[in-house]
């Protein structure tokens, strides 16, 4: 994770925040009750403040009685697509709750977009979540695929701020109604006593309470009949793996995943430093050539990476395990001549431990 993401992940619980109060009228007014983000398309906007203040520490938990099921309604437009579509967005808290004991487990943040006008039996419905893990769902929601967007510039710094926040043409608002989920301890997603935050963060409490979450939004949204789908980025992948077992287990059919930046093996992460670039060498290859990085550049792609797969499985593969085995030896001065030419990897990093542990500078 780059030092401008780490930061910009700190703020997560801040940018749901703007998010919620950018789409608020000055007005205030307390809704009574959980409110249905589908009987309530088509009606007039219902603001909420919410008293409560959210904590990310691991021993911070919400006292119990005072989590509410409230949410701010609004209601915008937005044309993608050349299809003009109406839409209703909800952004609250639902409570999680374990579906053997009855009791509330978490207080859960969650920003909905749902189309206005449409069956909700049809109509698909796709949760959205980041990963980390221990990232609010900030990234999918204003920096990928909401009607609305936050443009940053990245990966470059200089762009001037407040970033402009505008239509987003790239969203997936006329294809599915969205719900982006913040996982407990993020955004504004907490702990209900007697439990703490720390009691979600591992893989099947982390999994679990997202299922109790998606439940209850299900029962209150009466979206039974929608189909359902999951959207995992990062360690939301393997995250999603969990939970779609659980929710299959408890009842809740799914219609499909989607694996975005999939990590579902960490082990052959190079970047964790115990794995090694061989499975992403084509990759690497492939974005060289897009950007005219070799020498020479391949003039058809496909025949391109299955001579770069038979180079890895032959060459580079083989020379990283004795390196593995043996640190102290370099490697092979051709080999890196041929990662030089066949990725764009640049020859001063050539004798570096990067060769084997870290992507190509190439591909970043």
């Amino acid at each position: 994770m780059s030092i401008h993401r780490k930061f910009i992940s700190g703020l997560a619980g801040l940018a749901q925040i703007a998010t919620l109060l950018l789409s608020l009228p000055p007005a205030w007014a307390q809704p009574p009750r959980a409110p249905s983000a589908h009987s309530l398309r088509l009606t007039a906007d219902q603001p909420f403040q919410d008293p409560n203040r959210y904590q990310f520490g691991a021993n911070d938990a919400l006292p119990a009685a005072q989590a509410t099921e409230n949410a701010a309604i609004t209601h915008g437009r937005i044309t993608v697509n050349g299809q003009s579509i109406s839409y209703t967005a909800s952004a609250g808290h639902l409570t999680a709750t374990d579906p053997v004991s009855g009791q509330a487990k978490a207080t859960m943040f969650y920003v909905a977009y749902t189309a206005d006008g449409k069956s909700a039996a049809k109509r698909p419905l796709t949760f959205f979540y980041n990963g980390g893990p221990g990232s609010a769902s900030v990234w999918l929601h204003l920096g990928s695929f909401a009607p609305k967007r936050i443009v940053t510039g990245d990966p470059n710094t200089d762009q001037p701020k407040p970033f402009p926040f505008v239509d987003n043409a790239q969203s997936l608002i006329d294809t599915t109604d969205m719900v982006f989920v913040d996982a407990i301890g993020t955004g504004q997603s907490e702990a209900l006593t007697p439990y703490t935050n720390r009691a979600f963060w591992g893989v099947d409490s982390d999994a679990a309470v997202f299922r109790d979450f998606i439940t209850r939004y299900i029962q209150v949204n009466r979206r039974s009949s929608s189909p359902k789908y999951l959207f995992g980025e990062s360690y939301g992948t393997p995250r999603s793996d969990v939970l779609a077992n659980l929710l299959e287990i408890g009842g809740t059919r799914l219609s499909g995943i989607v694996l975005h930046s999939s990590v579902l093996n960490y082990n052959s992460n190079a970047d964790m430093a115990t794995g090694s670039n061989s499975g992403y060498m084509p990759g690497y290859a492939a974005v060289g050539a897009h950007f005219s990085l070799l020498t020479p550049v391949p003039a058809h792609l496909e025949p391109f990476l299955r001579q770069m797969r038979t180079f890895v499985a032959g060459r580079y593969q083989p020379a990283l395990s004795s390196f593995l085995a043996q640190p102290q030896t370099p490697p092979p001065a051709d080999l890196l001549t041929q990662l030089f030419i066949n990725t764009g990897y640049p020859r001063r990093y050539g004798a570096t431990t990067s060769i084997w542990t870290k992507p190509p500078s190439a591909a970043r």
